[in-house]
């Protein structure tokens, strides 16, 4: 899942419930490893915190193996990695390894991308539900000010603010901090604004935890250039957008045009930086949280805005035009179908014009 979604404090609560409830003899086992960069990184780390001492090798996997075999003196015991998407390359020499070793093991890694290993099983992690996310915003704002309640006219006010925060926990703990000193109006109109607004959380020790922006700036930094420059140019899109528009909106740099689009979009997906939107009327689409839309429209600002609009803007105008046309036509259902699910896209077209 992206940034904020609550990874970590899952796994946490994850290890307590194992540790209370699956008699595990060797214990439960927690490394964060946010500072890792190599394959070495992670051996030293998880070797120093189940004080196993390391036999090195010129050979990582060499080395590897060794650890793996050590750990199997622990019997049955649960390891958790956590924050493993910088150094998801490195799954098949570390977690793969130790699990063919340690068949007792078992091992819960947090990451913003799957590692891809053949008996991997991924759970996704959704945004909370509306009513979860308000209960949130109100525990949080009750612990900087007690006494905080929210009145029956307040209230879609605040369920607008949960979900213009796509309902991620980090976003709305980051909101709700802010409601010492603004009214829940106040925090809804600064939105416009928000990576001003989302920091300084309370409790949040993880420089990247600390601000919204910082979260979004983690997974940025661990993109290709290609996928920069692909997700910038989906924030043209409001409400989502199909395959073809954005074929249509979408040029990725000269540089690499042996790349596929879709295999970039793909990529972008199992980053957790966009998403699939299935919906029963208007079937498959892409997506982005709105965080993350914000983020990259504000690097497209930095290059080619302009030029990328002009496009979504041409792409829309068109189907615009034939979407009319067939209102006329035994297919008038089906174009009206396409035209309330682009209904943000004309929108914000228009607002162009």
């Amino acid at each position: 899942g992206p940034g904020g979604m609550g990874k970590t404090r899952l796994a946490q609560e994850s290890g307590r419930h194992y540790l209370n409830s699956h008699g595990l003899d060797g214990g439960v086992w927690f490394v964060d490893l946010a500072s890792c960069q190599t394959c070495e990184d992670i051996l030293h780390l998880v070797s120093d915190t189940l004080e196993i001492p390391l036999q090195e090798s010129p050979d990582p996997e060499r080395t590897s193996r060794r650890l793996g075999r050590a750990m199997t003196a622990r019997k049955r015991f649960l390891l958790i990695l956590d924050n493993f998407e910088q150094v998801v390359e490195f799954g098949s020499i570390t977690v793969k390894v130790w699990q063919e070793l340690t068949k007792e093991a078992l091992f819960l890694v947090t990451s913003r991308q799957a590692l891809g290993l053949e008996d991997e099983t991924v759970m996704h992690l959704s945004p909370l539900s509306t009513e979860d996310a308000l209960a949130l915003f109100t525990e949080r704002a009750r612990a900087i000010k007690p006494g905080f309640t929210i009145q029956d006219a307040q209230k879609p006010v605040l369920e607008d603010i949960v979900n213009q925060l796509d309902r991620i926990p980090l976003a709305i703990r980051l909101a709700a901090g802010r409601s010492r000193l603004m009214s829940v109006v106040q925090i809804q109109r600064r939105l416009k604004d928000r990576f001003k607004l989302l920091r300084r959380g309370s409790g949040l020790s993880a420089d990247r935890q600390a601000t919204m922006e910082a979260a979004i700036d983690w997974s940025w930094n661990l993109l290709t250039d290609t996928e920069r420059s692909a997700l910038q140019q989906c924030a043209v899109f409001r409400s989502g957008f199909t395959l073809e528009a954005a074929r249509a909106v979408i040029q990725l740099p000269d540089s690499h045009e042996t790349v596929d689009l879709r295999e970039t979009l793909d990529a972008l997906a199992s980053k957790s930086l966009i998403f699939l939107d299935n919906t029963p009327t208007q079937g498959s689409r892409l997506n982005t949280y709105d965080s993350v839309r914000y983020y990259a429209l504000e690097r497209l600002k930095e290059g080619s805005l302009q030029e990328a609009q002009g496009r979504h803007t041409e792409y829309f105008m068109a189907l615009g035009e034939d979407l009319l046309g067939a209102m006329k036509t035994p297919h008038a259902h089906e174009a009206f179908r396409i035209l309330k699910g682009e209904i943000d896209n004309f929108q914000v077209v228009f607002t162009r014009l």
